[in-house]
């Protein structure tokens, strides 16, 4: 009787095992990410269904091949690196490579991958998992040239414009604002508004962007500063940039040189005034 309800534990105890090894297998074939098996020789032992749906294969068509004939030249060249050293390391984080799909179609993956070991401690395979990044990738190449343009049209525009944080550190300055003193947007960004912009160890006592930041209101005033060629005058106008909430995180400091502007006005106050004598 013992016997019988032993066996009988046994068998339920096989038939849970079973249907934990199916909800497992279950979840492996229908990951979002792919997943792969390969020997030490760099073949595919085992792959999910997603693997082989994305490259556009029947698992059997990718079990049996090796890993490397799946990947465009470039990549086997940087594949058969990082396998080695995988091997050498025991896990890789973040490779990037692109493989060949049935349709000739290129997709970018980003690859995890461990080293499996026998009882002994002996190398006897990878397992590893893929990530199609081909959009992210996309996107990314999409934003850069965004950032691109958008910096191009910054630094066409002939006024100075600065923006600065909190911290009162330049974050980004276009090379109007540059070419107003001669260097370079790099020798500004990183640096403290007063010390890059005023020659300052310490804050302006006079400092208006105290007054966008706590009030978040704009603030113009003028300015005459001796540059290389001369005194010149200039407008600045300081506007807030906001955040989700509201609040000011940055404020953007636009400058406009109204020297010649300037000279032209005082001019014509001194023809009208010469007019203004010859008529009495």
């Amino acid at each position: 009787m013992n016997l019988d309800m032993a066996l009988k534990e046994i068998d339920g105890l096989k038939i849970k095992l079973e249907e934990s090894e199916m909800k497992y297998r279950d979840l492996y074939e229908s990951a979002l990410n792919m997943y792969h098996t390969i020997n030490t020789e760099g073949i595919i032992v085992d792959c999910n269904r997603t693997e082989a749906d994305i490259l556009g294969y029947s698992k059997e068509e990718l079990i049996g091949n090796s890993i490397l004939d799946f990947q465009t030249e470039e990549s086997r060249k940087t594949g058969k690196k990082a396998m080695n050293k995988l091997f050498n390391e025991g896990n890789i984080k973040g490779l990037e490579l692109q493989f060949v799909k049935k349709d000739g179609g290129v997709i970018d993956v980003s690859i995890n991958a461990a080293v499996i070991y026998d009882r002994k401690g002996r190398p006897i395979g990878t397992r590893s998992v893929m990530r199609d990044i081909t959009k992210d990738k996309k996107m990314m190449e999409i934003i850069k040239n965004s950032n691109f343009k958008l910096q191009a049209i910054f630094d066409a525009i002939t006024d100075g414009i600065c923006l600065i944080d909190k911290n009162f550190t330049i974050q980004e300055i276009n090379r109007g604002m540059t070419g107003y003193l001669g260097v370079s947007p790099l020798d500004f960004i990183g640096r403290r508004c007063y010390s890059a912009l005023a020659g300052r160890e310490n804050m302006c006592k006079d400092c208006r962007a105290i007054y966008t930041f706590y009030r978040g209101d704009p603030v113009s005033y003028s300015v005459s500063k001796e540059l290389n060629d001369g005194y010149h005058e200039f407008e600045i106008s300081i506007f807030p940039v906001r955040n989700e909430k509201g609040g000011v995180e940055q404020v953007v400091y636009y400058i406009k040189d109204i020297t010649e502007k300037k000279g032209m006005e005082r001019k014509a106050e001194e023809y009208m005034k010469r007019l203004t004598e010859l008529g009495k």
